[in-house]
């Protein structure tokens, strides 16, 4: 794939590029590309190497984070079960573990110290990071850096966090949501902090959590993230538009894009029902393997979850939600 691509940049066929993988890894490979074509002049909207590399390493992330006094969660460096031992010898209460270079959730779990095995030490898969399980509601904001300026799309609700180690994916989230002006403005000064830590040229996905006033930067995600569609819904404002116009040389300026009118609403799918694209209503299937088959998004601007849009919770197997959204709707709109 990435041989064609040069071939077709030596032979003048594009006029410019745009890095629209979801994983974070691809965005490494990716950002191979984008040095390219920064040599020979040829527009490529994604981020640099440097973005690229952070981002993917949740420590490396976590270290620059800190180095830029941007908060995050107390964690370890786990290399081997005797540094695992080590750490267990004094600690006390339940811990999240992740994968350094993973996405989604994948090979996260969690460590209880209360009833942890230690002959499960030696099975497990090493290095990891270790930090403190916190309750917190989880949230997630997109930011595109172009030539030193950013633009913010609303928050969005991720739900609050479980030992069960559910993926934001697996849950309710909503955009927008009712922070006070004190914690959203906290929430957009955070995320452009983070992109100038991270040396962000493109999009970037940034999980936070927040606890009571306090805010922490859970992870950097170094492209497109999977609230593309919820934040397009609720602002009309299409990121994928303003990536275009970036490639086209066009001037993008500061802005906190705000809410047209109504929220969205994203939730997974256990059953099967009809593929619907429409502007209120966008139903997909996932490509890649989950517990669920895919996601509902939606478009609400009334406090009355509309008859077409709760027929299809329903048929997707998941009317658990149904009184979560009203709930919202009444207490929101």
């Amino acid at each position: 794939m990435y041989f064609t691509f040069f071939e077709k940049v030596k032979s003048n066929e594009i006029d410019f590029c745009i890095s629209t993988v979801g994983y974070d890894n691809l965005v490494v490979l990716d950002s191979f590309l984008k040095e390219y074509c920064d040599k020979i002049g040829m527009p490529f909207i994604g981020q640099s190497t440097e973005c690229a590399v952070i981002c993917n390493n949740k420590w490396i992330t976590k270290s620059i984070l800190n180095s830029n006094s941007i908060p995050t969660l107390d964690g370890h460096l786990i290399h081997n079960s005797t540094e695992l031992k080590s750490f267990l010898k004094n600690a006390k209460g339940i811990y999240i573990c992740k994968p350094l270079c993973e996405w989604s959730g994948k090979g996260q779990f969690i460590l209880n110290t209360k009833i942890f095995r230690n002959e499960s030490i030696s099975h497990l898969n090493y290095p990891f990071i270790i930090e403190d399980f916190i309750t917190a509601i989880e949230i997630s904001v997109d930011i595109f850096t172009h030539n030193s300026n950013h633009v913010i799309y609303p928050p969005v609700y991720k739900g609050i966090t479980s030992v069960e180690t559910r993926h934001a994916l697996n849950r309710l989230r909503f955009c927008p949501y009712n922070w006070s002006k004190e914690i959203e403005d906290k929430i957009i000064n955070y995320a452009k902090r983070v992109a100038i830590a991270v040396q962000s040229t493109g999009w970037l996905d940034i999980d936070m959590l927040l606890v009571d006033d306090n805010l922490y930067v859970l992870e950097v995600n170094s492209r497109f993230s999977g609230t593309t569609r919820m934040i397009s819904m609720v602002s009309k404002i299409d990121p994928y538009e303003i990536t275009v116009k970036a490639a086209l040389g066009e001037q993008i300026d500061n802005m906190i894009i705000n809410r047209t009118n109504g929220i969205s609403f994203e939730v997974p799918f256990y059953q099967n029902i009809q593929t619907i694209q429409k502007d209120h209503i966008f139903v997909y299937y996932s490509s890649t393997p989950h517990l669920w088959l895919g996601k509902i998004t939606a478009k609400v601007d009334q406090k009355k979850l509309p008859d077409d849009i709760k027929k299809l919770l329903i048929e997707g197997g998941i009317t658990e939600y149904i009184k979560d959204i009203e709930t919202f709707l009444e207490n929101y709109l």
